[in-house]
């Protein structure tokens, strides 16, 4: 036999699935600035908020077909951290209370599901043609805000202690992820409402004019992305994961099985012999 532990530290995870997401934009924005450059110029996401964000990059092709994996990946490391640290809250439960254990046990499962399905605004899209897609694609990436802030609200939430670095970063993530959306939804609703959505591809040239400065909508946008690139440097500690692994090399399941399965063909054949020769 063969045997082994490993400490598996859930946290190494996320950390990988936001350089996955990193990854992705830093590829897709160089596969648009190379193959689709006017996009940077000419899209209804700066038409609407006065600015490109990040998602420009890998809104539009060819670039889409490359986000695309990045993505899947993105969400096959997420759903091994909260398999994880699943695993971890379930070991720790009789240090935390029942909200604790139950609030962190649903935003995990939540976030696994949601990341199976951030794949989707490279499907629905941010289009001058579709102003119904294009407020979909927003409202899909609005949320995303709240549940990844809920995820890490329950890691929060289950510690018995916090450092001040940690009270502090995880203050300036709230205010940016609930302010985010209301400058962001104030945008769409003073985006030319009386204007047919059928019609909104005639002011595809017009000057940007949002309701909130640009320059505001950026600073939550950015400064978004940038505090949650630091989630795992002011994430409460949290102890590991011991998983013990064993490798029996001498047996096989598929081979046990398939040992069976010849006793019986020869014992059924013992049989029909036994009776043939009583004739």
């Amino acid at each position: 036999d063969v045997e082994d532990m490993f400490e598996l530290m859930p946290e190494r995870w996320l950390e990988a699935t936001g350089e996955c997401f990193v990854l992705c934009i830093l590829v897709s924005w160089i596969v648009t600035a190379i193959f689709n450059p006017g996009i940077y110029k000419d899209n209804i996401l700066r038409t609407l908020v006065g600015y490109n964000n990040l998602c420009v990059g890998f809104d539009s092709l060819p670039a889409r077909y490359v986000a695309m994996p990045f993505l899947v990946l993105q969400a096959v490391l997420a759903a091994r951290y909260t398999y994880l640290d699943t695993i971890r809250l379930k070991a720790t439960r009789a240090a935390l209370s029942d909200r604790q254990y139950y609030f962190a046990y649903s935003v995990n499962a939540l976030f696994a599901f949601w990341m199976m399905c951030f794949p989707l605004l490279l499907v629905v899209t941010a289009e001058f043609d579709s102003w119904t897609s294009t407020k979909i694609h927003l409202y899909l990436f609005m949320a995303t805000l709240i549940i990844m802030w809920a995820m890490i609200a329950g890691n929060i939430y289950e510690a018995p202690v916090l450092l001040t670095g940690t009270k502090v970063w995880f203050g300036l993530f709230t205010f940016h992820t609930f302010g985010l959306p209301v400058v962001g939804v104030l945008d769409i609703l003073h985006f030319h409402p009386d204007l047919p959505a059928d019609q909104i591809y005639t002011i595809r040239y017009e000057h940007p004019q949002p309701l909130v400065p640009w320059p505001v909508c950026a600073y939550f946008d950015y400064g978004w992305f940038v505090l949650l690139l630091l989630t795992v440097v002011f994430l409460p500690d949290s102890p590991p994961v011991k998983t013990t692994m064993t490798c029996d090399i001498d047996t096989s399941t598929y081979g046990k099985l398939k040992t069976v399965e010849v006793e019986e063909e020869e014992e059924s054949e013992s049989d029909d012999e036994g009776r043939c020769g009583g004739f």
